[in-house]
């Protein structure tokens, strides 16, 4: 299974290279605003040490977006396309993200571009679709956060 980039899974799969660039902004959008969350949590009573350490968490928190965004890699197989986030080197918590159906003739009936919540490394989740990269960011927006297909 070979470790892709966005642009180089695009090159791949020209049919649905739009959507993956759109998959891959989603995703990432979902965890900068879960980080937001964390990093604009300031108290009511703030000393000086404190502002100090806000700062500093801020700068922490711009600095995992883009590590996010960084780690991302798509592993192509035969059947499915796999996200996986955390991909580099000495990357602790590396984990599949989800799966994408890229055969025409799926096993399990699914179509061209569904999307499946992961149920180890190496398979999908095969009980229903998550929604599908050609029918838009609406069909997944609700069941794909930055944490893997839900």
């Amino acid at each position: 299974m070979a470790t892709l980039t966005t642009e180089q899974a695009a090159k791949k799969f020209p049919e649905i290279a739009e959507e993956l660039f759109q998959y891959a902004d989603h995703v990432v959008a979902h965890y900068k605003a879960w980080n937001a969350q964390q990093r604009n949590f300031v108290p009511d009573i703030l000393s000086e040490e404190s502002i100090e350490k806000v700062e500093w968490l801020k700068e922490y928190h711009a600095e995992k977006e883009a590590e996010f965004a960084m780690r991302l890699a798509w592993n192509v197989g035969r059947e499915y396309i796999k996200l996986v986030k955390g991909e580099g080197e000495g990357t602790m918590g590396t984990s599949v993200h989800s799966f994408i159906v890229v055969s025409k003739d799926n096993k399990f009936g699914f179509q061209f571009g569904d999307i499946l919540k992961s149920a180890s490394w190496k398979k999908p989740a095969t009980n229903y679709s998550r929604g599908n990269l050609l029918n838009g960011t609406e069909s997944y927006a609700d069941n794909v956060h930055w944490t893997g297909a839900l």
